[in-house]
């Protein structure tokens, strides 16, 4: 769907096009002026150093939307850079995020893309270079690729001061790939279990003699049979670019474009056997039809300018544009039959079209009051999103759970939902980094949003038109007695709008969060490894619950109440020249505190009370073996609650991956992965008693790369 047929496009993009005009225009005069000494560039894009080599990140952008030293940040941010995800042979978002503390999977919306629980509470969608994902959709429209990710970064807890709309538990931001000056390419094929093959490459480098104008090019293609026999395949496309321009000392533009497609089995998994609580054995039991499939692409645009007017300010603009399209053919589990073992089934033929644009409008300002130094950095955003959305089911044939047999035909299917949503958000917001002194810090910031949405049905219900209004804020304070430690306290605080309406007809209010986080940074050896210890307790409030007054009414209540309280422990660097490692462990306590329907005192769902991760990277630098590297972890995760309701339990599970890598001169180099080196059968999630995903079985992966 075009962005220009979005209904009011033009009314709303006139202004900002104006706005833009008069902003750049604005900066290039200042530009042409003459200029007095500036500062060195703001990266806006959140790119680390693509020779990142020990595993340990010193800054980030994801926190401030400035480049700012972990250090200084009051609040948890976990950063895995590229080289770890080179080095740990991940393919997948959820791969990278296993080594993130209090971070784990919350299913895959029946194999379509990845969803997690930071802190837990879900997560909807992820941010790209800042920009968050469409605002109607409640998943992505497609898995991620990891061939143009230069690094996933984290932040914990509330994130609505920069991000707007999101849920408590924090933020997943994906930072692609810079274009570089100096030439370089990297590419690499690999085969392994199940029929995996997979082919990438990137290359990158000035386009002019001056270096002023870079760009790189990215792609990969990958295909897989799948573990569970019978199952059909799956296949993912990948292309993706940078282009930077400086065209003055003073002003930088960069643009991002990326396309991804794919196909896969539509799969909700195993279900809970009734009567036992225990989940469908054996792992690899397949209750789907070959015909139940989901495909999807995604096209992503980001423009980003920045002009340094003087050293006390800069000025920045952007805007994105975010398109996807999914058609699946999805089969659902409905509930068994009196014996226990069949199961019933329908299928949904769904079509899903999301169109967003994102624009921003920032100024950076450098200054001082008396020995007070500030970075302020002040903006607006609108966001405009789309979804067009259809769906039509049908019962199909039962299937025997203990003894499945695919071959049930489709049957004609009759639309029962079709509808037009939008979703309208301005917002205006302020954050002050403050250096009160050479040892104290402080972080402080607020925004004002207004969120619009309406859905229009030509089949099924209407969503009358409504606006919520929303303030949020966050404040922070760092100590740092010693250079190689800092101490920190902040609180933040979240909203996310519901639908929804009281007895009264009164529409009902966003959800909102808060976090108090108390944590310390530590160098443990300075400028090789670092370790961040935090403790937090979150609180949303405004939980839509059953009314018990009208208990077969859709009327609802805001009287539910979930709270998260924990710590987790994240220890990154290198121990020893080429010895590289990373630990992150987590302890959460996420439960239901208040609720009209007597949930409160249940778990949330699929939060484990302790996970824990382990990674382990050493290279031989010298001798006879030199360029050999050897890698292993382990992975755990204990026991979950199935669903909000505590009717079943999933089992803890540790797993071991493992690597070896040869370097055999001239930037070549072949390696060997094994995941889950013990074949263990667990489960990684589960969103219901009748979508629970299991883990994949050991998998061997032989890789020959390419670096120059």
């Amino acid at each position: 769907m075009a962005i220009s047929k979005l209904p009011g496009g033009g009314r709303i993009a006139l202004p900002l096009q104006a706005m833009l005009a008069a902003h750049l225009a604005g900066a290039a005069q200042a530009a042409s002026a003459p200029a007095p000494a500036t500062l060195p560039p703001v990266v806006v894009t959140g790119s680390l150093p693509e020779g990142l080599q020990n595993y340990r990140v010193e800054a980030s952008e994801t926190a401030t939307l400035t480049d700012t030293p972990l250090r200084d940040i009051p609040q948890t941010i976990n950063v895995i850079g590229r080289e770890e995800i080179r080095d740990r042979q991940a393919r997948e978002v959820g791969q990278v995020l296993e080594g993130v503390p209090n971070v784990v999977k919350a299913g895959s919306s029946a194999n379509r893309s990845e969803n997690f629980i930071l802190r837990g509470f879900r997560a909807v969608g992820y941010a790209v270079d800042g920009m968050p994902l469409n605002a109607v959709a409640d998943r992505p429209e497609v898995m991620l690729d990891l061939a143009g990710v230069q690094a996933v970064e984290v932040l914990k807890g509330p994130a609505s001061v920069l991000y707007g709309a999101a849920e408590p538990g924090g933020i997943i931001n994906i930072v692609t790939r810079p274009a570089q000056a100096e030439p370089g390419f990297e590419g690499s094929l690999s085969y392994g279990g199940f029929g995996a093959r997979r082919a990438e490459a990137s290359a990158t480098g000035a386009l002019t003699a001056d270096g002023r104008l870079r760009a790189r090019l990215t792609g990969a293609a990958q295909k897989e049979d799948g573990w569970v026999p019978g199952r059909p395949g799956s296949e993912r496309r990948y292309v993706g670019g940078t282009l930077a321009w400086d065209p003055s000392v003073d002003t930088r533009l960069r643009f991002t474009l990326e396309h991804t497609a794919s196909e896969q089995p539509f799969d909700r998994g195993l279900v809970i056997v009734p009567g036992t609580g225990e989940v469908l054995r054996p792992y690899d039991s397949w209750l789907a039809e070959p015909w139940s499939r989901v495909a999807g692409r995604k096209t992503r645009a980001l423009l980003r300018v920045e002009n340094t007017v003087s050293d006390a300010l800069t000025l920045r603009a952007s805007i994105g544009v975010d398109a996807g399209r999914v058609r699946d053919t999805g089969i659902d589990f409905q509930g068994f039959r009196s014996d226990g073992r069949t199961l019933r089934r329908r299928y949904s033929d769904r079509s899903e079209d999301t169109d967003t644009r994102d624009v921003r409008l920032e100024a950076l300002w450098h200054f001082e009051t008396g020995r007070v130094e500030h970075r302020l950095l002040t903006g607006i955003q609108q966001v405009r999103s789309r979804m067009l959305f259809e769906r039509a089911r049908a019962n199909i044939a039962d299937i025997d759970i203990h003894d499945p047999v695919q071959g049930a035909p489709r049957r004609p299917a009759k639309i029962n939902s079709s509808y037009d949503e939008r979703v309208h958000t301005r917002a205006a917001y302020a954050q002050d980094q403050i250096a009160l002194s050479e040892r104290w810090k402080a972080l402080a910031g607020v925004r004002w949003d207004e969120y619009r949405s309406r859905r229009d049905a030509t089949v099924g219900d209407s969503v009358d038109p409504r606006t919520d209004h929303a303030l949020t804020g966050r404040l922070g304070l760092v100590w740092q007695p010693r250079t190689d430690l800092a101490l920190y306290g902040s609180g933040s605080q979240s909203f996310r709008p519901q639908r929804g309406y009281d007895r009264s007809g009164a529409s009902l209010a966003p959800e909102k969060g808060t976090q108090y986080e108390l944590g310390v940074r530590w160098d443990v050896i300075p400028d090789r490894l670092s370790a961040n210890l935090a403790v937090f307790q979150i609180t949303k409030k405004n939980v839509a619950v059953s009314d018990p007054a009208d208990p077969g009414a859709d009327y609802r209540l805001l009287t539910g109440e979930q709270r998260s309280r924990g710590a987790e422990l994240d220890l990154a660097g290198e121990i020893l020249p080429g010895w590289k490692v990373h630990l992150g462990v987590g302890y959460v306590d996420a439960t239901v505190t208040r609720d009209t329907t007597g949930l409160a005192g249940n778990r949330l769902a699929g939060v484990p009370s302790v996970s824990a991760w382990f990674w382990s990277t050493y290279t031989v630098r010298t001798g006879a073996a030199r360029g050999l590297s050897l890698g292993g972890g382990i992975t755990h995760v204990g026991s979950r609650q199935g669903d909000l309701g505590n009717t079943f339990k999933v089992a803890a599970y540790q797993r071991v991956d493992a690597m070896v890598r040869y370097a055999l001169g001239h930037g070549v180099e072949v390696s060997l992965a094994v995941k889950n080196v013990f074949d263990k059968a667990y489960i990684v999630s589960t969103q219901s008693a009748r979508e629970v995903l299991a883990g994949a079985p050991r998998s061997v992966q032989l890789s020959l790369s390419w670096t120059y």
